[in-house]
């Protein structure tokens, strides 16, 4: 039985690039302004313990699983690539202005035998897991819609406000739903083609989707499919470096009667890209 596939998307946007040919995704748009850093002197406790921070390498071991951790929800989950591909991606490195430290507790000397956190410093918080920071990238991405990042540190206390458990229950419900709506849509198509004998179609790429549902606060806009819209982020991001309005993946165009997400750019040529 042959349920057919989606296209893959495409994203042109300034705020980050995806390198689809090596799983690689890198985020341009910061809200660091100030960057702010721990200390990396030892310093001890009164019960006799140690305490540092050191920031960790790119290549280091922790470094690649939270980047690899991040990049794939971010890939799957909220860029809808398609999770059936089995494809891992990972992050070339933090946003600009964002730093992993470990933190890293001894019991004496430079010791760190009791134990050691990563933690993600950047846009004036301290991500204390991949899961916290997973919803400030996606709102960073997406370029930084006013009010709508729903990260733990950014909400209302009202909301999901330091409660990421939460936030991480809302999102196995919903991405559960979004997985049955897309399997029940491709079935209903294919007894539709098989009881009128009909070739399989392919449904139209879609533009600049992403899966805000899940990711932000607030009523999504309207999703696209194979056409551009004229909407902007409600403040203007900064970008560090080079950044190429390119990126090109696979995801359900599913609708937003069936599960809404959206398009939040207009398609943004290479020529009309300020990089070229």
């Amino acid at each position: 039985m042959n349920l057919g596939h989606d296209p893959e998307p495409i994203f042109s946007v300034r705020y980050f690039t995806l390198d689809y040919e090596h799983s690689r995704i890198t985020i341009h748009a910061t809200d660091t302004r100030n960057p702010t850093r721990p200390s990396e002197d030892i310093r001890e406790t009164e019960k006799g313990f140690i305490k540092w921070y050191r920031q960790e390498p790119l290549e280091s071991p922790t470094s690649r699983f939270w980047r690899r951790h991040i990049g794939n929800e971010l890939a799957h989950k909220f860029l809808l690539l398609d999770p059936s591909n089995r494809r891992e991606f990972t992050l070339t490195d933090f946003p600009p202005g964002y730093y992993l430290y470990t933190h890293h507790v001894g019991s004496g000397g430079t010791h760190d035998d009791i134990r050691h956190d990563g933690y993600i410093f950047g846009g004036g918080h301290k991500f204390r897991s991949t899961k916290e920071a997973l919803y400030h990238f996606a709102w960073l991405m997406i370029g930084m819609p006013q009010g709508r990042c729903k990260c733990v540190y950014d909400t209302p206390s009202s909301d999901n406000h330091r409660h990421q458990g939460r936030l991480n229950k809302e999102l196995k419900k919903k991405w559960s739903e979004f997985l049955n709506n897309r399997a029940r849509r491709r079935f209903l198509d294919f007894q539709k083609r098989e009881g009128h004998q009909l070739p399989y179609e392919p449904p139209l790429a879609t533009i600049n989707v992403f899966n805000e549902v899940c990711f932000l606060i607030n009523d999504p806009l309207p999703s696209t499919t194979a056409q551009t819209s004229s909407m902007q982020p409600s403040i203007t991001p900064q970008l560090a470096g080079p950044s190429r309005a390119r990126a090109v993946h696979p995801h359900s165009s599913i609708t937003s009667t069936q599960y809404p997400i959206s398009s939040r750019f207009a398609a943004v040529s290479r020529t009309d890209s300020p990089h070229g």
